[in-house]
């Protein structure tokens, strides 16, 4: 372990000054590099990430919960071998999706939901399914839906046979019932943990280390 720090308040503190481009800290280690624990219970939090005015900026909680201010982004290769900015899409309950495709044959078909799938979402609730024909047809609707899978049907009774393409919406286990929080700006503020800026009694190391060069 290359340090271990205790305080009853914080336990080490890690400063870099006078550059614009200085690090605070620069941890390596051969198998595991920062380990941030916090004891279980409720308002404990293993990470906080906060800017010089105490901002939280986002914070993991005692359940594996990640909460961030401003939008989840990914690194993503194009075939021309650049690099391009995606954004991951927010809901308003916690869901997860599947995709896939079907073969209508005599106006009816029945599709499995992949076992995987099935196990993750939460049975209690209703999953939701958009369907996209592929071809010409009256139209198509789900006529059934159980914890296995669903059944298609094309509308008036029509017998059509033509491939089609699925989507599903659900609730992930055990949140079934979890909607999105309204929270006053007060009730935000008991429900962020606060950062304090000074610590007096902090452990600082002053680091003088290489800049390093952030490519554009």
């Amino acid at each position: 372990m290359g340090v271990n720090a205790n305080s009853p308040y914080i336990a080490l503190e890690a400063v870099s000054q006078g550059r614009s481009d200085s690090i605070g800290a620069f941890v390596i280690g051969d198998f595991e590099g920062v380990v941030a624990e916090a004891p279980a219970g409720t308002g404990t939090y293993p990470l906080i990430l906060a800017d010089q005015t105490a901002k939280v900026l986002d914070f993991t909680n005692r359940n594996g919960d990640l909460f961030v201010h401003g939008t989840i982004n990914s690194f993503v290769r194009v075939r021309n071998g650049n690099t391009v900015v995606s954004y991951a899409a927010t809901s308003a309950s916690p869901t997860v999706e599947d995709t896939g495709s079907g073969q209508l044959i005599n106006g009816t078909a029945i599709v499995s939901l992949d076992p995987t799938f099935a196990q993750s979402i939460d049975q209690r609730q209703v999953y939701h399914v958009m369907l996209t024909p592929d071809g010409d047809t009256r139209g198509l609707y789900v006529a059934s839906k159980g914890p296995e899978g669903f059944v298609v049907r094309e509308v008036q009774g029509g017998h059509g046979s033509l491939s089609f393409d699925y989507h599903i919406y659900a609730a992930t286990l055990d949140h079934g019932t979890q909607r999105m929080l309204m929270m006053t700006p007060a009730q935000a503020s008991l429900f962020v943990p606060h950062v304090k800026t000074v610590a007096k009694d902090a452990l600082k190391l002053h680091l003088k280390l290489p800049r390093i060069v952030h490519l554009p």
